[in-house]
């Protein structure tokens, strides 16, 4: 097979795995269409979509050019995959926009037709209405707040409406409620509607009276575009309306183009725009900024349209890159107003755009121009200039024009159309300088404050992670194995690090020495550390001339106590293991975002990750350059040692654990959704700090991050008895026992474990010679006494099993006699009968205010005061 087969065959494959991807996430669109409970892992699902069509398209493209080269070159065929799984992904999408979008996006319906129904044709003044989950998290009365909404409705409206409203409702004990104003101004609107439409009769500006000016403010629409392409007319001009003037025998096009627009992933996302020359700033729909997922700044200003027309709009800006489809550039900087929707589809019908044939065989900036479109982003007056291109291409009289722009030929002007269009729309729009000015001000000192989104990578630091990406590897168990992040090829002098380790060595066993306790729990953290093979003794007769020897020491706090090896001391040479180490890029999430995120949701969850360094083993050709000295006893020889996983002390060691942490969330997202999110974006250091919508949610997250656990591991628990370990494992446990006996289970090796065929991934190719995907392990179809066999006493005391043991604390208390106290403190008997005289003396005067003895002590040392008998209960007395 020539290696254009082959390579056609493998791109066959990984498209097909896309295909196949998409098709498990409609299954899954069907279950949650179904069943509520599947909506929230439907919604995490998702959002991977974007990444399958992006890898579909790439691999199809490809395929298609293989495909191209061959003498029966079945492109039919091809296209035929394309569209199911376009298809697919649309139907995916059209679930999701059913189930969580639907009912956010505002209503946009232009209608012009008469009213028969009860859906008006006023529009209503747009209201900012706050969403009060978080609140009523926070236990806020959320439900009592309904004056507040009718406050804020209310305000937009003017005197006459509400006074009609007021006639309407007399009775003044009673607090009105939003719904019934909100019934009240539906019923006007309704009623404005039936007036509007059955006058026919063109009004002058100066047959409008001061009455009808006052109505129409119910009727005013946002200062968002309702019709691209409209035939002029001047008879629904109002205050509120954006109007345009022209021949009633044309309509009017406007000129879009289609622009890519670099997304937060750094990905380019293709999205429609509308260039505006009479926009004195650009917007930008809130849907698009979403899936962008750019960072938003605060933005608050005035925008005035026709008439003098306002509306504040407080949704925020965005700084975007827009560039042509398909070219590198030029690119564009642009930043825009977030709105929560545009305009209506533009155009509003389909024309033929055939008629035109100056324009036919040119590059067009929007290919479906003449056909109904969603408007994404309105490109205004601030980046106009810079898009235009010279050259035009005029047509007949009441033709459109083709214009030349970086991103193609634009198509605007007059067009030929037998579509009844009574409105006529203009999107000037300028921004008031006051207010503009104010918000500059305020945004400036915000962004001096302002949490940094956006990362950038020295060249160190990309070489870091290009590092990572190329050398991490994970063994037959699932752990990740990793290199240090070396700046260059290390040379060191072995000798010259083992004399300055060895000395200081030395300096720390004095000091242990001389605190017999610190020394028993230090022997016993190194021998724990070779118990778990994450340290390991050399051969004194093992060591290489290019080796570093890394010196440690203790801190302690209360009875715990940390050895921390110190990568940053200097042999001879003056340089250090950390001098030659790369710190990689900084991945810690910033911790009042994670503090933040951790507050939004009812119910709270925390957990750590035990022994987060031990758990990454590093590559074994470079362990010896993280060598120790050690002996348990002065007795001893002092021996040398071997570090076989990520130490704590290297400079590069938190960049690795923060990496390897989310190579793990990638290499699993498919297996744990819930749990890659979390790791991906609440993690802190080696806590897990998050919260979750429900209980059930948070169950959920916490067996999916129980199940990143060694299998052996949970062996060695199902083989114990239950009451040996902590509530939640020993739940689990007893119910696994009490289904199958303990005895049967066993450990199967990864390279015979048809589940990690699944959990890791195949290609199509390498799926169809696995064998014990399709059969099971070899061994399986012989007889049992010949399976393979697996120990695990040697994880009996290992710190993931033991971190579940429960533990059982006895308590002894000591009750301590004032006798003995005073037998310990004083060692002549006098002297202590003395002390007890003079306490039997202040006791009996406190008992006895009006018979007290003020006579020497010495009568309560006589024998019937002070005897063997009750010498006790005078001691007992003293402490009553």
């Amino acid at each position: 097979m020539t290696t254009a087969a082959n390579k056609l065959k493998q791109y066959k494959a990984l498209r097909q795995m896309c295909t196949n991807q998409v098709s498990e996430l409609r299954e899954f669109a069907d279950r949650a269409s179904a069943d509520a409970g599947f909506a929230i892992q439907f919604k995490i699902l998702y959002q991977q979509l974007e990444g399958i069509q992006n890898e579909f398209k790439k691999h199809h493209q490809t395929v298609l050019s293989l495909v191209a080269t061959l003498d029966e070159a079945d492109i039919e065929s091809e296209e035929v995959i394309r569209k199911q799984f376009e298809f697919n992904s649309s139907y995916v999408y059209a679930v999701y926009y059913t189930l969580f979008e639907r009912e956010q996006e505002p209503n946009t319906s232009n209608s012009t037709a008469p009213v028969s129904n009860n859906k008006p044709n006023v529009k209503l003044p747009r209201i900012e209405i706050p969403k009060f989950s978080a609140l009523k998290n926070m236990e806020f009365p959320t439900d009592e707040w309904d004056f507040i909404l009718f406050y804020m409705f209310s305000k937009h409206l003017d005197s006459d409406t509400m006074t009609r409203f007021e006639l309407e409702h007399p009775d003044s004990s009673q607090v009105p409620t939003f719904e019934s104003l909100k019934c009240f101004v539906l019923k006007q609107c309704n009623a404005l509607d039936t007036i509007d439409f059955s006058n026919t009769k063109v009004q002058r500006p100066s047959d409008i009276s001061p009455n009808s000016q006052e109505i129409h403010k119910i009727q005013a629409p946002t200062n968002t575009a309702s019709s691209m392409m409209s035939q002029p007319s001047t008879s629904q001009c109002s205050p509120g309306n954006f109007c345009g003037v022209g021949s009633t025998r044309t309509n009017v096009l406007l000129s879009t183009a289609v622009v890519e627009i670099l997304d937060i992933r750094g990905h380019y996302q293709q999205a429609r725009v509308l260039l505006d020359s009479g926009s004195q700033t650009s917007y930008i729909s809130q849907k698009l900024f979403k899936k962008l997922g750019l960072h938003r700044f605060n933005f608050s200003t005035s925008i005035q349209g026709l008439s003098s027309m306002k509306e504040i709009t407080s949704n925020g800006g965005v700084t975007c890159s827009v560039k042509p489809v398909g070219d590198s550039g030029p690119v564009l900087n642009v930043d825009a107003i977030i709105l929560p929707k545009l305009c209506a589809d533009m155009p509003t019908a389909y024309f033929n755009s055939e008629q035109y044939p100056h324009i036919h065989n040119l590059k067009l900036a929007d290919p479906l121009f003449c056909q109904p479109g969603t408007i994404d982003v309105l490109l205004g007056a601030d980046v106009f200039p810079y898009i235009l291109k010279p050259g035009s291409i005029n047509g007949n009289p009441n033709e459109p024009v083709a214009i030349n722009t970086i991103f193609g030929y634009v198509i605007m002007g007059k067009i030929l159309n037998n579509i009844s269009n009574n409105n006529a729309v203009s999107l000037f729009s300028m921004l008031d300088n006051d207010v503009l000015a104010i918000n500059n001000s305020i945004k400036s000192f915000w962004e001096l404050e302002e949490i940094p989104t956006l990362q950038f990578l020295s060249a160190e630091d990309e070489f870091c992670e290009k590092l990572f990406k190329e050398t991490h590897i994970r063994d037959e168990n699932g752990r990740y194995i990793v290199q240090l992040p070396f700046k260059s090829e290390p040379q060191f002098d072995t000798e010259s690090s083992r004399k300055m380790a060895l000395r200081r060595f030395h300096s720390l066993e004095k000091r242990l020495l001389t605190n017999p306790e610190l020394y028993k729990k230090y022997s016993e953290y190194i021998r724990d550390y070779i118990d778990n093979d994450y340290l390991e003794l050399i051969s004194e007769n093992s060591r290489p001339a290019n080796c570093f020897y890394i010196p440690h020491h203790v801190v302690s706090k209360s009875d715990k106590i940390r050895i921390v090896y110190d990568a940053s001391a200097k042999t001879e040479q003056n340089i250090s293991l950390n001098d030659t180490l790369l710190v990689g890029p900084k991945l810690q999430k910033d911790i009042v975002t994670i503090l933040l995120h951790f507050r939004v949701h009812a119910v709270a969850f925390t957990c750590d990750i035990k022994g987060m360094f031990t758990q990454i083993v590093v590559d074994k050709q470079h362990t010896d350059f993280q060598r120790i000295l050690w002996r348990f006893s002065p007795l001893e020889p002092i021996n040398d040692y071997r570090l076989k996983r990520v130490t704590f002390g290297l400079s590069c060691s938190p960049f690795l654990a923060n990496r390897t942490i989310m190579q793990l969330a990638h290499d699993e997202k498919i297996n744990f959704p819930y749990a890659v999110n979390v790791l991906k974006n609440d993690i802190y250091v080696d806590d897990v700090i998050t919260s979750c919508n429900s209980l059930q949610e948070a169950k959920i997250l916490r067996d999916q991050l129980m199940a990143w656990t060694d299998s052996t591991i949970s062996l060695t628990w199902i083989k114990a008895p239950p009451y040996r370990w902590k509530t939640f494992i020993s739940n689990r446990v007893a119910r696994i026992q009490s289904k199958v006996n303990p005895s049967i289970w066993r450990h199967i090796n990864s390279e015979f474990n048809p589940a990690d065929c699944a959990s890791r991934g195949l290609l199509p190719s390498e799926l169809l010679h696995t064998g014990h995907w399709w059969a099971g392990p070899p061994w399986l179809k012989c007889s049992e006494e010949s399976w393979p066999t697996s120990s695990f006493n040697h994880l009996i005391d290992s710190p993931e099993v033991t971190a579940e043991e429960k533990s059982v604390t006895l308590a002894a208390f000591l009750s301590e006699n004032v006798l003995d106290l005073l037998v310990e403190k004083y060692s002549t008997l006098p002297k202590l009968k003395r002390i007890v005289a003079w306490a039997m003396r202040f006791i009996h005067n406190c008992k006895n205010p009006f018979n007290r003895k003020s006579e020497s002590v010495d009568v309560f040392l006589k024998p019937t005061f002070l005897t063997t008998k009750n010498f006790p209960l005078s001691c007992h007395e003293i402490i009553v």
